[in-house]
This record gives C-alpha cells, structure tokens and sequence, in this order.
C-alpha cells in the first residue's frame, strides 16, 4: 500500500513504480494460479512505466528484462514476453560489451526460449535460443548471479543434457565461476543440478 500510495502521488518518478513491479514480482513468484497471474501483469505494468520514465539507458534495458521475465507468468500466449525481451536487446545492443548487457542479453533469449519450450517447440529453444543465451555472454564479462538458469533447467528435465552441458561450459568459462563447475560435475555424474538460487 505505501509504494502503491507513492507511484500515485509520484506517477513520474520511477523509482517508485520500479520498487512496486519489484514487490509484485516477489509475490506473483510465491503465488501459483490466477493470482500469480494478475500479480505477474500488475508487475509488468509497473516495469513498463519505470522503463517508460527512466531517463538512463542503462536502466530502461535492464528494467525491460526484467518485466519480459515476469511477462512470462502473466498467463497469456507469451507474445508479451517476447515483445519486451526484443526490446531489451535492442537497446542493450547500443551498449558497449559489460556484465549489464550480458546479463540483459542472456536473459532476454532464456525468455525466449522458455516461451518457445511453453509452445512445444523444444528444439527450437535447444538449437537456437540456448545457443544465444551462450552467445551473449561468450565475449564480454558476465556475472552468474545475473544469468537467468531456467532455459537450461527446464531442458535438462526433458532430457536435454548433452546441450546443457555445452551451454554451462560456456557460462563457466565466461564468469569464471565455480558454482557452475559444480552443476556440470553433477549432470557427468547423472545427478541434477542445484540451479535454485539462479532462476529468475
């Protein structure tokens, strides 16, 4: 209620309608069903506004990431999801290469992707989207903690090991992390990877 209250007393600063979208998403996150829906759209919203009010580039492309990845969960056909991942990278691409415009990049394709998986189309997710996601953070420094592992969890569960494996390779590589080292070692091993903490 009083970030609520603040976005309508303050419609154009963005901070307050960031602050919201973000609270909205934790709940539509903990939520299942048609609430997890409304709350998901009333997320959207939000990050839109703050997209649309933000006088920093930098901030629109991440705050466009972030409402394509919530758009996900809004119950439509996903065409939402895919409109503002597009326009995350398009504006990313503006930028010059850094772990912001990997992680917007990365993450805008695993969007993509998991609508594509949502649509039966796992091969495409798996050949084309999975592939990007690695593409996007190949050449240019990339934190983990930023990467957005729910592409590759969702194909690992439908059996998709040999192209998860390649695509951790490249996150691994690329962020020098060892949590990722860890994830490989255990699908070798024929376990499943704790990715529970990285999935947006």
């Amino acid at each position: 209620p009083l970030l609520e209250m603040a976005h309508k007393n303050q419609p154009d600063q963005p901070v307050w309608s960031k602050a919201l979208a973000q609270a909205l998403r934790t709940q539509a996150l903990a939520s299942t069903g048609l609430v997890q829906q409304q709350l998901a759209q009333r997320s959207v919203a939000m990050y839109e506004h703050a997209a649309g009010k933000t006088r920093s580039e930098r901030e629109r492309m991440i705050l466009l990431s972030r409402a394509a990845s919530v758009a996900r969960r809004t119950g439509d056909d996903g065409s939402k999801a895919v409109s503002l991942a597009t326009q995350a990278i398009m504006v990313a691409d503006a930028f010059e290469p850094g772990s912001d415009r990997a992680g917007v990049e990365h993450n805008a394709n695993v969007t993509v992707g998991l609508i594509a998986v949502s649509s039966g189309k796992v091969d495409v997710a798996r050949d084309i989207w999975l592939p990007l996601a690695a593409e996007s953070v190949l050449n240019q420094p990339a934190s983990l903690s930023d990467l957005d592992m729910s592409l590759a969890m969702e194909l690992f569960s439908r059996g998709e090991k040999a192209a998860v494996l390649a695509y951790l390779e490249v996150c691994a590589n690329s962020t020098q992390s060892g949590e990722a080292r860890l994830w490989i070692d255990a699908i070798r091993r024929g376990d499943i990877p704790n990715m529970s903490s990285y999935l947006h």
